[in-house]
């Protein structure tokens, strides 16, 4: 059976329709900082959504980019599980006036352009060269391997209690003129680790 309905009452259903669709797509990209932790997704999925957060919840220096018209670079080194969930995300996103793009990168020496820099775990033999590499750039350094912290990256994805949870050395951060917003900083665990 066909039912027609009044042109209010279909305005109103459109209406709800497309309140329920921006509440959806306000709490995924914009709301994870605090309603990341209910996580109904696959762990890649939010992962994708803190990486993009990062770019409202972080300050780079003028010096992170090599000319004004530099674009805000996202790169995944090594193994890519976000597939497009990455691409899309970012897709006419902008930080400040920069476009924001996405980089597959397997070669070390292409890495002190990136922003932000997502260390694939198929990259463990080679964290430490990798860090190395960006050591003295302000480049965000951001993975979910074991010790990451603890080996001189700046921010890890950890689970605990089926939730991913995010775990912070901001000494790491400021020493190359990264800054996290207190927003970030609560959500975070802590970690300060003397740097080398």
């Amino acid at each position: 059976m066909i039912f027609n309905c009044l042109d209010d009452e279909c305005r109103n259903e459109s209406m709800k329709n497309k309140l329920i669709s921006f509440i959806t797509a306000f709490v995924l990209f914009w709301g994870v900082v605090s309603l990341s932790h209910a996580i109904t997704a696959p762990k890649y999925r939010i992962i994708t959504v803190y990486l993009f957060n990062f770019t409202r919840f972080m300050e780079w220096p003028d010096s992170a980019y090599d000319n004004p018209s530099a674009t805000f670079q996202i790169c995944v080194f090594g193994r890519d599980r976000f597939k497009l969930a990455l691409d899309v995300a970012i897709e006419k996103e902008t930080v400040g006036k920069r476009p924001i793009t996405m980089r597959r990168l397997t070669q070390i020496d292409k890495i002190t352009n990136c922003q932000v820099l997502y260390i694939g775990s198929s990259e463990k033999h080679r964290v430490a060269n990798i860090l190395n590499a960006v050591k003295n750039h302000p480049v965000l350094t951001v993975s979910n391997l074991p010790d990451f912290v603890d080996n001189g990256g700046m921010v890890r994805f950890y689970e605990n209690k089926s939730r991913i949870r995010i775990e912070i050395n901001p000494d790491a951060l400021r020493e190359v003129n990264l800054y996290a917003s207190s927003k970030l900083l609560r959500i975070a665990k802590i970690s300060r680790v003397p740097l080398t």
